[in-house]
């Protein structure tokens, strides 16, 4: 059994890449309050992940050369998240 296989020939340093992924910015925003719970210390959280629900891509893969075989993943939209911590 024999494999020939290097690494250097899936590319050129003479040749341009055959796609890029597009660059892109997110938005994230948080806001904390502190306060107490009878004797306890609390923090409450809020936080929003992609404001402005950029749509993008976040990874991508070119699986070996063949167009049909390429993969582009897309980026989570807007989430959000409210948490409480307390401390006892």
């Amino acid at each position: 059994m024999f494999a020939d296989f290097d690494v250097t020939s899936r590319s050129s340093a003479d040749l341009p890449d055959v796609w890029e992924a597009p660059g892109f910015g997110l938005f994230d925003v948080g806001v904390s309050h502190t306060f107490d719970i009878g004797d306890f210390e609390a923090v409450l959280n809020t936080k929003i992940n992609n404001l402005f629900n950029t749509e993008y891509i976040s990874d991508a893969q070119d699986n070996g050369g063949l167009e049909s075989d390429a993969a582009v993943y897309y980026g989570t939209g807007r989430t959000y998240s409210v948490s409480l911590k307390v401390n006892f």
